[in-house]
């Protein structure tokens, strides 16, 4: 069965350089989406039948990673969702922090992480990943809207230090034959500081049940390292490679549906 689906891959970072100064280095790198929420619209109120969607949860992951100059922690939830009900999901682990809020509206997902060091090496990791399947009945519209905020902050040294960050969106129409309503957006720290209102629509003015997907993804993480110590701390790729699950989340093979 054909499927058309966005693959939205974000995993940019960006250095933050500086001249050197003196003191300890902090850093922060906050991804949110907030105010997610769904409006549906029965194409054919005056036909008798009803128009509407069902939603149910079908993922939802959320993996913190720190160093903090001596040995790395992790601490990784891993959810699976039969239906809507609402759910609060949280990972940490030093300063890295990330949360997932569900509801009947999706609600909110965030990433952060902040890392505070003073000549030594650091590090934070934190992503969160959310997906939906989404029916929608014969004659009946529906359009998700919310928003993203991308924030970075540093101060001191800054010479041997770099935060990163992703947020990404999709809706994937998984129907067959024309495009019912799809869209989505892929941003990186390397974008610089976001502030992004989105809304995307799907329409399914036909007789039959029409399925989509919707897809959220954060990603924050922070790093310094002490130049006269470097083989004792993770190389970054280490900490970027825990980000590749959620860069390919637009990937990930759907069930097939008949």
């Amino acid at each position: 069965m054909k499927r058309q689906k966005i693959a939205l891959l974000a995993l940019a970072a960006t250095a933050v350089m500086a001249g050197a100064n003196a003191g300890a280095t902090d850093l922060t790198s906050t991804t949110a989406f907030s105010n997610i929420g769904i409006t549906v619209v029965d194409l054919t109120p005056s036909d008798g039948v009803a128009g509407g969607i069902s939603i149910t949860q079908t993922f939802s992951s959320v993996q913190a990673n720190a160093y903090d100059g001596v040995s790395p922690a992790s601490d990784f939830h891993s959810l699976h969702f039969s239906n809507m009900d609402p759910i609060n999901v949280s990972a940490s682990q030093g300063g890295a922090h990330g949360e997932i809020h569900g509801s009947g509206t999706l609600s909110s997902q965030s990433s952060s992480a902040a890392v505070s060091a003073d000549n030594q090496n650091a590090a934070a990791f934190v992503s969160a990943d959310n997906r939906y399947d989404v029916a929608v009945l014969p004659n009946t519209a529906f359009t998700i809207s919310g928003h993203l905020a991308m924030s970075v902050g540093a101060t001191g040294n800054l010479d041997f230090a770099y935060t990163n960050g992703s947020g990404i969106f999709g809706l994937n129409d998984l129907s067959i034959g024309a495009n019912h309503g799809s869209g989505g957006f892929s941003y990186g720290a390397g974008f610089g500081p976001v502030s992004h209102d989105f809304s995307y629509t799907y329409t399914n003015n036909t007789a039959q049940t029409l399925y989509a997907e919707i897809q959220i993804g954060t990603s924050s993480s922070a790093y310094i390292w002490n130049p006269d110590n470097i083989p004792a701390v993770p190389e970054p790729e280490t900490y970027l490679m825990l980000g590749a699950g959620l860069a390919l989340l637009g990937t990930v093979a759907r069930r097939r549906r008949s």
